[in-house]
């Protein structure tokens, strides 16, 4: 995790960029440490210092100051200031989000309470609904939040503003995480913070050497907003992501709209597409908008209906599949269809009991929906059937006349936030042209390379014994077998003496092993190896990832792919529909890179072609690892 400055308010408030020795030192610390280009260094500048003088004026000058204080495994975000103490009241613990805006004037945008016009901007969140979202991110994940939520206040100080100037924002009714103050209220800004908080060190050091820990995982809180007991804690342009659609929603359906509407949110792994799917759909579940959900994944759809408070024909109905949509919904058709993880709509729909339309599967969907929406990530086509892309989209819309809006999602909520690793991987799998492997020299993500299966084994075991979440996947190397007549599972996975069998096929029971579709959330799950197809939308603590021998260490330094000794049927191709070498490699490459980006804190490599072994080692510098718990790993 990314480190916030500390400095007290006192010294913050008699910050000046170009005063004494002492002043220019705290900027160039300060600057040095945060970053972000002269425009943000003018926004510390101008709203840092007032904001502390008002806890000077506070009586505050001691308290420490956390500024910049970063959400947990995210890339991007972080919170302006943070203020950690005692609540002089009654002695408990009490935590300030704080956003600070050099805003002077806004108006609404879109119209819509939620976001706001500012001049030279691009439309903004309301800042109370921003800082909301970092006090529910943080009691979600640092450790020591958990279950203090009615200790953590959110606080915006508007200093260039006055009350009249954004009267717009007041329109928002304030609450314990989203208080507003402009100029017009420096008066009673300052007693707010009085009468709330005391200096207490030690809180700020507890605060900081907090474990990061989600306090649940996904599809917990999936369960929890299905049942309408939660909602989902989404930060900055995934607010905004969702003010989109919502907005596209609305247009289309007005009495004026003519024109069918498309939205497309494009986003790498673990930038939050499907948080913010589930939002979308949780907010229209109890309107007049209809709203169907749909993947092209069995495992992550049936994880969703167990996890849904509904059953039988209506979960169904809810959580479909993209090659069902048409036949289910030709007739009457959807106000609202999510197409979650839509890299993988086929070419056309082609299953068990389903009737062939003659259309492809993109002109089902659409064709189905008054506003469609897809969320997808190109390089997640794992399959020569799968075209969802951004540009196969735009040229269907521009075909039939539809309009597209595209929303990109920055932040990265996986890896450890590290933007860096999904460089390095893609970079080691040569998914960029001409780009070499990388030595990896990231912080924030644990990458380890291990020297045989059965380490990596341990080293997960290990963590899995201490309350984190792990899985191991491989490439599709080895044929995938049926239970034996005993009810055990085959030992397919083979690598010298080490063997394990593959997430369960079929229906057989196995008492020691979940169906296929649960392998990823079913605790039962690590005694099998999952692929692909049981791994993608899933995400772990740890990933342990066994690159197989269809790929391996080439002449000239970079990896090689060979399709042959990959066991993937539809790799295979068929005289009818025939595969391309260069198809089948880059779909392998693909499905490795979904692999190995199913961490959320680490990932554990081990490569079954002894040259990339070697080279994993040398690029990651394998030696003992000590982790926050002090505890020393060698693999």
């Amino acid at each position: 995790m990314r480190e916030s400055f500390r400095a007290t308010a006192d010294e913050i408030a008699k910050y000046k960029p170009h005063g004494s020795r002492a002043e220019v030192l705290l900027s160039t610390m300060l600057a040095e440490h945060l970053g972000g280009g002269k425009s943000m260094k003018r926004s510390w500048d101008a709203s840092l210092p007032v904001f502390a003088q008002r806890l000077v004026d506070a009586g505050l000058g001691d308290i420490d100051m956390l500024i910049e204080y970063p959400m947990p495994e995210t890339a991007k975000s972080a919170a302006d200031v943070v203020l950690a103490g005692i609540d002089p009241r009654d002695g408990t613990r009490i935590y300030f989000v704080v956003e600070l805006k050099q805003w002077s004037i806004t108006r609404p945008a879109w119209e819509s309470a939620q976001f706001v016009e500012v001049a030279g901007l691009p439309v903004q969140n309301h800042p109370i609904d921003q800082v909301r979202g970092y006090c529910e991110f943080l009691t979600n994940y640092v450790a020591v939040l958990h279950g203090r939520s009615e200790s953590i206040h959110g606080l915006v100080y508007l200093h260039n503003a006055t009350r009249a100037s954004v009267r717009n924002l007041f329109d928002r009714a304030p609450d314990r995480s989203g208080q507003l103050f402009t100029s017009s209220e420096d008066a009673a800004l300052v007693a707010y913070l009085r009468e709330r908080i005391a200096p207490a060190p030690e809180v700020v050091d507890e605060l900081l050497s907090s474990d990061i820990r989600r306090c649940g995982g996904f599809f917990d809180t999936a369960g929890e907003i299905l049942r309408g007991r939660s909602t989902i804690a989404l930060l900055d342009n995934q607010r905004l992501a969702v003010a989109a659609v919502l907005n596209e929603i609305e247009q289309a359906a007005a009495p004026s709209n003519t024109r069918k509407r498309l939205v497309v949110v494009t986003g790498g792994p673990g930038s939050g597409k499907s948080a913010i799917a589930l939002d979308i759909m949780n907010r229209l579940r109890d309107t007049r908008h209809s709203v169907v959900h749909a993947t092209g994944s069995g495992a992550f759809t049936t994880t969703l209906r167990k996890y849904s408070d509904k059953r039988g024909a209506e979960v169904n109905a809810l959580f479909t599949y993209f090659m069902r949509i048409y036949n289910n919904h030709r007739a009457t058709g959807v106000e609202v269809l999510i197409c979650d993880e839509a890299h993988r709509v086929r070419r056309v729909s082609d299953g068990p009991r389903v009737k062939k339309s003659g259309l492809s599967q993109i002109d089902e969907l659409v064709s189905c929906a008054r506003v469609p929406v897809f969320f997808l990530d190109e390089q997640q086509a794992v399959r020569p059937d799968e075209v969802g892309t951004m540009k196969m989209i735009r040229e269907y819309a521009d075909h039939h006349g539809i309009q597209v809006r595209h929303v990109e999602l920055e932040d990265q909520f996986r890896c450890g936030a590290s933007a860096d690793y999904l460089d390095w991987v893609s970079s080691l799998l040569g998914l960029r042209a001409g780009a070499y492997p990388t030595s990896w020299r990231g912080d924030g993500f644990d990458v380890r390379i291990a020297s045989t299966p059965q380490k990596m084994e341990d080293f997960l075991k290990s963590r899995v014994a201490a309350g984190e979440t792990a899985r191991i996947t491989a490439g599709f190397c080895w044929e995938w077998n049926e239970p034996l007549d005993d009810r055990t599972l085959p030992a397919d996975v083979v690598i010298g003496s080490w063997a394990r069998p593959w997430n369960k096929k079929g229906p057989t029971v196995v008492p020691s092993a979940p169906h296929s579709e649960y392998w990823a959330t079913d605790p039962r799950g690590f005694g099998q190896i999952g692929c692909t197809y049981t791994a993608q939308g899933f995400e772990f603590d740890w990933a342990g990832v066994i690159l197989g021998p269809d790929i391996a260490l080439g002449v000239d330094g970079r990896l090689d792919v060979d399709a042959t000794k990959n066991c993937d049927k539809p790799l295979k191709g068929t005289k009818n529909k025939p595969v391309f070498d260069e198809d089948a490699e880059r779909l392998i490459r693909n499905a490795y890179y979904v692999l190995l980006t199913r961490g959320l804190r680490g990932v554990v490599i081990y490569a079954t072609d002894p040259d990339l072994r070697d080279l994993l080692h040398e690029l990651v510098k394998v030696g003992p690892r000590r982790r926050a718990s002090g505890s020393v790993v060698e693999l």
